[in-house]
C-alpha cells in the first residue's frame, strides 16, 4: 500500500508529460536576401573636395548570387574586374579589383560598395575608392 501511495504522492508532484514546458517556438529566419542576380547600371557622383573637383562613375557590374553571397564583374570607363561580396537581408556589400583597361588607370585600386536593393528595384548607398567615398545608384 506504501508503493501504490508513494507512487500516487511522486505522480502529484512532477508534472505530467503533457503539461512539461514545450521548447520555445524557433525564431522565425526573417524574409529571404535581396536579389542582386543581374546586370546592374551604376553611377557614384563624389563630391568636390580642396583637392579635388566632383567626379562621376559609372561602373556597370554583372552579379550571380547564390544563397547570401554575390560573385561577378564590374567594368569601368577606366577598368574592368572581379567583384565579389555578401548579402544580408535587402543589403549587398561588395569589392571590385580594377583592372586598368587605360594606361592612365593605377593598377589594383579596389573599390568598395554598400547598398541596399529597394522596393522600387533601385539600388542605392555608397562607393569608396581611392579614399573617397560617393553616392551610389544602380539599375537593371
Amino acid at each position: 500500500m506504501k508503493t501504490i501511495a508513494a507512487t500516487i504522492a511522486l505522480a502529484l508532484l512532477a508534472p505530467p508529460a503533457a503539461f512539461a514546458a514545450e521548447p520555445a517556438p524557433a525564431a522565425p529566419a526573417g524574409p529571404p536576401p535581396a536579389n542582386f542576380t543581374g546586370t546592374w547600371t551604376g553611377t557614384s557622383v563624389f563630391p568636390a573636395t580642396p583637392e579635388r573637383a566632383s567626379d562621376t562613375a559609372t561602373p556597370v557590374c554583372a552579379f550571380q548570387q547564390a544563397l547570401d553571397r554575390i560573385r561577378g564583374s564590374c567594368l569601368g570607363p577606366f577598368a574592368v574586374g572581379l567583384a565579389t561580396g555578401t548579402v544580408k537581408g535587402r543589403t549587398a556589400t561588395w569589392s571590385w579589383t580594377l583592372e586598368p583597361n587605360t594606361p592612365s588607370t593605377r593598377p589594383n585600386n579596389v573599390a568598395t560598395f554598400e547598398a541596399t536593393l529597394g522596393d522600387d528595384g533601385v539600388i542605392r548607398g555608397g562607393m569608396t575608392l581611392l579614399g573617397r567615398t560617393g553616392v551610389y545608384t544602380a539599375r537593371k
